[in-house]
C-alpha cells in the first residue's frame, strides 16, 4: 500500500532552502516516492522554464502548476488547463501603469515567454539572476497574439512605488487577481487564477480526491464571487471539506460543517456519513447544534450583507493603519497581518503591547502578528486598533528591519520509535539545556505545522537555534 496518493509542493520558500538548493535528503525521498509511483507535483508562481529545472534536478516525472494555477501542464509538458489575462486588457494594463507609475518595471509572462521593455534595468537584471531566464523584448500583440492573452504581469520596483500601483489596480480592475508576492514584487493575473484550482484539476486527472482541512475560511463561501472568485474549497473543486465553523462564523466553539460536492456526493457521502458515526459522540452537545442551527439561519438572512460590511470597514482601518506606518502582508479578506519586522519590532512584543488596547491576537511569532475579524466585532474593536496605531505611529520610524535568520531543518537521528519516545517517562528542561537528549513529544510555535523535532528525534544544536529563533523556551525530553 502506497503511503500517499500524491504530493504538491510550493517552490520558493517550501522546497528550497535559504541557499535556493534542494536538499540532497530531500532529493533522496522525493525519487524514493516517485519510484513508488507517487507524483511529485511542483506549485509555483513560476513560468514553467523556471520550474523544468528544478523538476530535472529532482529526477521525477510529474505535472507542473505553473503561474499559482494560470497554466497546468502534464508529465511530457503538455497543456492541461490554462487561464488567460485577456490580451487587450492586458495592453490596457501595461499603459496604464506605464504612464501613471513608470518608475515600476513590467515583465510580462505567457507560456514560455517573458517579455520585459528593457533587458538592462536593474531589476529586470536581478529577476534574470534568481531565476535563471533570459527575457525577451518585442510587441506583446505579436509575441501573444495567437493565445489571446498573457498569464501574468509582475511588477517591479521600490515597495512604496509598488504600493501605490497595487492600490490603483485595484481599484481600476477589482475583477482580477491582484497581489504582492514580495513587498517589491506586485503579480496580476487573471481573477480565476488560483493555486487551489491547479490542485484540484491534476487531483481529477489522477483521479484522486481534494479533501480540505478549511479551518479558518468557513466565511469564504459567502463573499462577492465578481470581486473574489470561488476561493471556498468546495466551489474550487475539492471533493470534501470541513469548515471550523466556531472561527469565522456566530458558532459555539467545537462546531464544524462537514461538505460533500455535489460532483462527488455518490461517491463518497455513505462513507462520511458512516465515519462521522464512529469518531462521533452518542452523546452529542445539543448546544453546539443548536448554535449551528441558529447560524444557518443567520447565514440564509444576514451574512453575506455582514460580510460586505465588515470588509468594508477593514479596508478602511487598514487604510488608518498604513498611514501611520503600520507594514501589512497581503491575505485574506477577514485577516490583517501586520509585519512587525519591517518596523523593528518582533511580533511577540507587539501582540503584548496590543492587549493594552485589549486587542488580543490570532498568531503572532517573531516577525508577524496575525489579527482575525468577523462581523461579529463591533466598532469598538476598529477603534481601539485605529487608536493604538496612531498613538505608537513614531515608535515605528527609522528602525532597523528585523531580517529572518537562515535556519536549516536538518534530517534528525533517529534514536527510538515515536510511540516509544511518547509513552516512555519525561521530564521538562530549558530548550538551551536539551543538546543530545530524545525528544518526547513535538513542540511547534503554532499547530498546525512542521516540528522541530519528532518523538524519538536525538535533539541537535541546529534544533536548538531553530527552538530558540521561534520563541520556544522549553521541551520534553525522554527520562532514562
Amino acid at each position: 500500500m502506497k503511503e500517499y496518493k500524491i504530493i504538491f509542493s510550493d517552490i520558493d520558500g517550501t522546497l528550497l532552502n535559504n541557499e535556493n538548493q534542494v536538499p540532497e535528503e530531500t532529493i533522496e525521498e522525493l525519487r524514493r516516492l516517485d519510484s513508488q509511483g507517487v507524483p511529485f507535483v511542483l506549485v509555483s508562481a513560476r513560468m514553467p522554464k523556471g520550474m523544468r529545472p528544478i523538476r530535472e534536478e529532482l529526477g521525477i516525472h510529474a505535472p507542473m502548476v505553473c503561474y499559482s494555477g494560470g497554466l497546468v501542464l502534464d508529465p511530457d509538458d503538455q497543456e492541461i488547463y490554462s487561464c488567460l489575462l485577456d490580451l487587450d486588457l492586458a495592453c490596457e494594463i501595461k499603459s496604464l501603469v506605464a504612464k501613471e507609475f513608470p518608475e515600476v518595471v513590467c515583465g510580462i509572462y505567457g507560456g514560455e515567454h517573458w517579455v520585459v521593455d528593457d533587458i538592462r534595468d536593474p531589476w529586470v537584471i536581478q529577476e534574470q539572476g534568481i531565476t535563471h531566464l533570459i527575457p525577451e523584448t518585442g510587441d506583446i500583440r505579436e509575441i501573444f497574439g495567437k493565445e489571446g492573452g498573457i498569464h501574468k504581469f509582475l511588477f517591479m520596483g521600490d515597495e512604496e512605488a509598488v504600493i501605490r500601483t497595487e492600490n490603483r489596480l485595484k481599484e481600476r480592475y477589482p475583477q482580477l487577481s491582484i497581489a504582492r508576492s514580495k513587498p517589491v514584487y506586485l503579480e496580476v493575473m487573471n481573477g480565476n487564477v488560483c493555486k487551489s484550482a491547479g490542485v484540484k484539476i491534476v487531483c481529477e486527472k489522477y483521479d484522486i480526491p481534494l479533501i480540505v482541512d478549511n479551518a479558518h475560511g468557513a466565511y469564504q463561501a459567502f463573499l462577492d464571487e465578481e470581486k473574489y472568485g470561488n476561493i471556498h474549497p468546495i466551489k474550487s473543486g475539492a471533493a470534501i471539506c470541513c469548515d471550523s465553523a466556531h472561527k469565522t462564523l456566530p458558532v459555539l466553539t467545537g462546531g464544524a460543517y462537514i461538505h460533500v460536492s455535489r460532483k462527488y456526493k455518490e461517491r463518497f457521502a455513505p462513507y462520511v456519513a458512516s465515519y462521522m458515526t464512529m469518531f462521533g459522540s452518542t452523546s452529542p452537545s445539543y448546544l453546539i447544534m443548536q448554535s449551528l442551527d441558529m447560524c444557518n439561519r443567520y447565514i440564509d438572512e444576514k451574512i453575506r450583507h455582514e460580510l460586505s460590511e465588515c470588509i468594508g470597514r477593514i479596508e478602511k482601518t487598514k487604510k488608518v493603519l498604513v498611514e501611520n506606518n503600520v507594514k501589512l502582508m497581503e491575505t485574506e479578506p477577514l485577516k490583517i497581518v501586520i509585519d512587525t519586522a519591517a518596523a523593528g519590532m518582533e511580533g511577540g512584543k507587539l501582540a503584548e503591547e496590543l492587549r493594552k488596547y485589549k486587542i488580543e491576537c490570532e498568531y503572532a511569532d517573531k516577525y508577524f502578528v496575525v489579527l482575525m475579524i468577523t462581523p461579529q466585532n463591533d466598532e469598538k474593536d476598529f477603534e481601539r486598533l485605529e487608536k493604538w496605531a496612531v498613538k505608537t505611529k513614531y515608535k515605528r520610524v527609522a528602525k532597523k528591519k528585523i531580517e529572518p535568520k537562515k535556519l536549516i531543518l536538518h534530517r534528525a537521528e533517529r534514536v527510538m520509535s515515536i510511540r516509544k519516545a511518547a509513552f516512555s517517562p519525561y521530564r521538562k528542561i530549558k530548550v538551551s539545556d536539551a543538546g543530545g537528549s530524545i525528544c518526547a513529544s513535538q513542540t511547534i510555535a503554532c499547530p498546525p505545522a512542521i516540528p522541530i523535532a519528532v518523538c524519538g528525534e536525538r535533539i541537535d544544536q541546529n534544533m536548538i537555534s531553530i527552538f530558540e529563533e521561534y520563541g520556544i523556551d522549553y521541551v520534553n525530553v525522554v527520562s532514562y
